[in-house]
């Protein structure tokens, strides 16, 4: 198969996370649905990458990276992805995601990380204004759903985004499928928290449907994309794998209008057109983007870019 099939196929995976998750929360309640991904991410991952266990083992500060990253990037990145989205639409959700690379951009260069520059200002000005456009924050009220859950995904993608640049130097030699174990594992507490008793309410009224719907988050946008990321990476560059992101809002669109009946805004063609701008003034400061750690879409290993998410962020 063509890398560039599996490229397509990876972000419809990210981008049914928006559309299937918006269908399934309609019954499901967002925390049983975050402990479900988290918990079958961690059984999948974890049979996939066998002894998970890092050589050396991690210090004690690599033990502390790795609670901040999985708390940040699965935990509340994912439990603010699934409330974000029950309250606003699939497409938002999506167009909002792609502000992550300019995230992380500003705060690698707020650490040092990356060096500054004024393209880079630029970039990130002018994603970030796009950002606020589709969480309608000039709107925001309060009492609006819509608003609340768009500055939902706002604070998703930037969790995320922090993540991104907390992981790094893990994922620089920790396997990246027992890594994922590890991050999704480990999340798992913290995802019981609400994931428990939203459980035992679902439990009993369970439907054969909303199954199907828990099952494929988990399967799909979760375990399978992240894994066909890997098959990608060993076929084309990680810049090529990075860019492909931007393919999910399309995808995004077109099935929330066919299966939500969903209608792009004038808004979001804006706040698209800008994110879009910015992520492409900050690429042109930097060296292309790398691989994808683990989480909800499918992000590069490379703080300052994003592609999954996975997601995907990833969702």
């Amino acid at each position: 198969m063509s890398v560039h099939l599996i490229l397509v196929f990876v972000q419809l995976c990210f981008a049914s996370a928006a559309v299937v998750g918006k269908v399934a929360l309609w019954s499901v309640p967002p925390g049983a649905l975050v402990l479900a991904r988290v918990a079958g991410g961690a059984v999948a991952f974890l049979l996939i990458a066998g002894d998970p266990r890092p050589q050396p083992p991690l210090t004690r500060g690599e033990v502390v990276r790795l609670l901040v990253a999985l708390h940040l990037g699965i935990f509340i990145n994912q439990s603010l992805f699934l409330a974000g989205l029950a309250r606003s639409t699939a497409i938002n959700a999506s167009v909002i995601n792609t502000v992550i690379p300019v995230v992380a951009t500003a705060l690698a260069m707020a650490t040092g990380a990356e060096p500054g520059s004024r393209r880079r200002f630029a970039g990130i000005t002018v994603g970030w204004v796009g950002a606020l456009v589709a969480a309608r924050v000039d709107r925001f009220n309060v009492g609006e759903v819509k608003v609340i859950g768009d500055l939902m995904l706002l604070g998703n993608a930037t969790a995320y985004a922090v993540f991104l640049v907390v992981v790094r130097p893990l994922a620089q030699r920790i396997r990246p499928m027992a890594l994922a174990g590890l991050l999704f594992l480990g999340a798992v507490p913290a995802s019981s928290i609400l994931g428990v008793p939203a459980w035992l309410e679902l439990a009993p009224r369970l439907t054969g449907r909303e199954a199907a719907l828990i099952a494929f988050m988990v399967l799909v946008p979760t375990v399978l994309a992240y894994g066909l990321i890997q098959v990608a990476l060993t076929r084309a560059p990680t810049s090529l794998v990075a860019i492909y992101i931007y393919v999910q809002p399309i995808l995004a669109s077109v099935a929330a209008a066919v299966l939500l009946h969903e209608a792009p805004q004038g808004r979001t063609f804006v706040a698209a057109a800008l994110i879009f701008t910015g992520v492409w003034l900050c690429a042109r400061a930097q060296a292309p983007p790398p691989a994808h750690p683990p989480g909800r879409g499918a992000p590069p290993r490379d703080p300052t870019t994003r592609p999954g998410t996975a997601t995907a962020g990833g969702r």
